[in-house]
């Protein structure tokens, strides 16, 4: 478990407990935390590396066991939380209203996930499916870009057709090749 206190988020301190045994695993020291956020820190899916939400909106990923940070990633506007990390290692960001998916590597954005950010009582990442409880209902959000364009492909005719090449474009994504032949 990460523990942030008022005090320590001006020192950029976060402290990492194993509850079970109650004893402190590693005291983790850098840059100022994000004040704006609900939640600074995440741990990736393997429990060796956190990422933090710095004041400048960066993203450090530290290795918890080496008690040592990389260097911060880009600043990612509007960001106001971390959400997680999912099993490839792309990260889930609060922002202002909607939620974005990031590369782990420099913080490159992946996709974005409108209306989503503003009502979110709890999260969690299962698999590669975000798990969102809002104040009207539970949302299912996969996070793979693969399972959208699959996604997209079996709402559209076969490769190249008129359905296709008139397809909306995920914004900001990457190229995406025609759907396969059904």
């Amino acid at each position: 478990m990460a523990v942030v206190t008022d005090a320590w988020r001006d020192d950029g301190r976060i402290e990492v407990w194993d509850v079970r045994r109650g004893t402190r695993v590693a005291r983790l020291e850098g840059d100022p935390l994000d004040y704006g956020g609900w939640r600074w820190v995440v741990f990736a899916p393997d429990g060796d590396r956190l990422a933090a939400l710095d004041e400048q909106q960066r993203v450090v990923w530290w290795r918890v066991d080496e008690e040592k940070a990389a260097a911060p990633g880009r600043a990612i506007g509007d960001a106001t939380g971390l959400l997680g990390v999912a099993p490839d290692g792309t990260l889930v960001v609060t922002r202002v209203g909607d939620a974005g998916l990031y590369s782990p590597d420099g913080g490159e954005p992946l996709g974005l996930l409108s209306g989503v950010g503003y009502d979110i009582l709890a999260a969690r990442i299962t698999g590669d499916t975000l798990v969102l409880v809002t104040d009207k209902a539970d949302r299912r959000i996969r996070l793979s870009p693969d399972a959208w364009y699959d996604t997209l492909c079996a709402a559209l005719d076969g490769p190249n057709s008129p359905a296709q090449r008139g397809r909306p474009e995920l914004e900001p994504a990457r190229d995406t090749p025609p759907c396969p032949a059904g």
